[in-house]
């Protein structure tokens, strides 16, 4: 498993990943909302 690509930059900000303090997990997450 290598970095997640965050395409949605809303979701960047949202989790925080943009600045780096997104867990991996709750990246998955949001990539899992996305999807649905």
């Amino acid at each position: 498993m290598g970095k997640i690509t965050i395409v949605n930059i809303d979701d960047c900000v949202a989790c925080g990943a943009c600045s780096g303090t997104c867990p991996q997990s709750v990246l998955e997450e949001f990539l899992k909302l996305n999807k649905s």
